[in-house]
Order: C-alpha cells, then sequence, then structure tokens
C-alpha cells in the first residue's frame, strides 16, 4: 500500500467506496476489473493514513483556523479550555455509565452510538489541541517528559 498515492478529497473518497460497493457485488471468480481493485486499494490506503500523515501541528492548525473564523478566541482562555475538557470528559463517559463490558462492546459495533462516542473523543481532542495552541505546549515534547516520569513512578517489574 505505500506505492498508493490519494489525495484526500471528497471525490477520491467517493469513488474509492463505490469501488468497494462494486467489489462487493462481483462474484468471487469475476474480480479482475483492474479499475475497481484499484479503487479498493486507493480506499484501504486513504483510510489507513489519516492519522499516519497527519501532525499534531496540522491538527493545532485546523482548530486555530476554526475557532479564528468564529471569532472564539475571548471565549478560549485557561479556565475556560479547562472546563471544556473536563466537561466534554463527562459527556463521553455518559455513553458508558452503568454499562456493562458486553454492552460497551454492542456500543462499538452500532454506527449510531460509534458515532455519538467519537463525537466526544473529538469534542476532547479539540479542547486538547485549542488548549495547547493558545498556551504554547509542545505535546510530543511532553507526551515523552510524563512519559519518562510515569516510567519511573510505574516500573516494569
Amino acid at each position: 500500500l505505500g506505492h498508493l498515492q490519494l489525495h484526500k478529497t471528497e471525490e477520491n473518497y467517493t469513488a474509492a467506496i463505490k469501488g468497494i460497493g462494486e467489489l462487493l457485488y462481483l462474484k468471487a471468480g469475476s474480480i479482475s476489473n483492474s479499475g475497481l481493485c484499484r479503487r479498493f486499494w486507493n480506499l484501504i490506503a486513504f483510510l489507513t493514513t489519516m492519522d499516519s500523515k497527519t501532525t499534531v501541528q496540522d491538527l493545532k492548525a485546523k482548530v486555530q483556523k476554526f475557532c479564528d473564523d468564529r471569532s472564539w478566541d475571548h471565549f478560549h482562555n485557561a479556565k475556560d479550555l479547562a472546563i471544556g475538557i473536563i466537561t466534554e470528559a463527562s459527556e463521553l463517559l455518559v455513553q458508558f455509565r452503568f454499562k456493562s463490558e458486553e454492552e460497551v462492546e454492542k456500543l462499538f459495533k452500532s454506527p449510531k452510538t460509534r458515532e455519538a462516542i467519537c463525537d466526544e473523543v473529538v469534542d476532547i481532542l479539540h479542547t486538547v489541541l485549542r488548549f495547547s495552541q493558545k498556551y504554547g505546549i509542545d505535546l510530543t515534547t511532553e507526551l515523552e517528559r510524563k512519559m519518562k516520569k510515569n516510567g519511573k513512578k510505574y516500573p516494569i517489574l
């Protein structure tokens, strides 16, 4: 898959999804249409590279632009962003509260509840990215520093 290049556009995504649908309806012996196979592998490449090709800085810039476009800067001080993080985390918790492990697994299998969970996770990420962007926190550096600290606190036995 590494040799495939696919520009992440809605048109390419839609074409790849269409190719998947067409492939699913083909009989096993007739999967020889190279255009359909190419679209299938393009979709796989597209879906497996989103996180691996996006930097934390890219995400911070996207969040900053979103907030700047809406003139939200005056709402985003450290205290209110910290409140936002805990509020969004609480909304994520609501999805799982009083659920058994089996019920939680079912939540992730349902497209509707999986999307709701993802929405809350991304709301948390958005607020963390905004906090770190506004206050100059290098998340990679700080994560490494904190993991070293935690490694000493919780050594492998």
